[in-house]
């Protein structure tokens, strides 16, 4: 499995991303059900914060959004990108201006779940 083969899967499903916990709850559910084995809110250490999901075995960060501008974004990410456990990020969102994002931070890959809005 590697970052292209979940982003390619968050993409195939429809997920509740008005609020933040819902979006994290189908996230997680989508993450069960194609066997990736990830933690939440994952700790990258001091000054760096927590990760919403993060995937040992890819050393892949992922983190939901579902408000927030592009160099607001950007600069979390950016955190993120300096922790040694991190390899690659993933920014899942529905909201299009956040399309945007850089495709590498911190010299490492950033890649974009744009995903649907709706039912799991």
């Amino acid at each position: 499995m590697t970052a292209e083969h979940i982003v390619a899967r968050l993409m195939s499903y429809r997920v509740r991303t008005g609020q933040e916990t819902a979006f994290q709850e189908d996230v997680a559910t989508v993450l069960q059900r194609e066997g990736v084995d990830f933690e939440r809110e994952y700790d990258l250490g001091p000054g760096r914060g927590r990760i919403d999901f993060y995937v040992p075995a890819l050393r892949l960060g992922l983190e939901l959004k579902v408000k927030g501008t592009v160099a607001i974004v950007a600069e979390q990410l950016q955190r993120y990108a300096t922790s040694r456990e991190i390899d690659a990020l993933v920014l899942v969102t529905a909201r299009t201006r956040l399309n945007h994002i850089p495709q590498r931070l911190g010299g490492k890959p950033v890649h974009l779940a744009s995903i649907a809005s709706g039912l799991l």
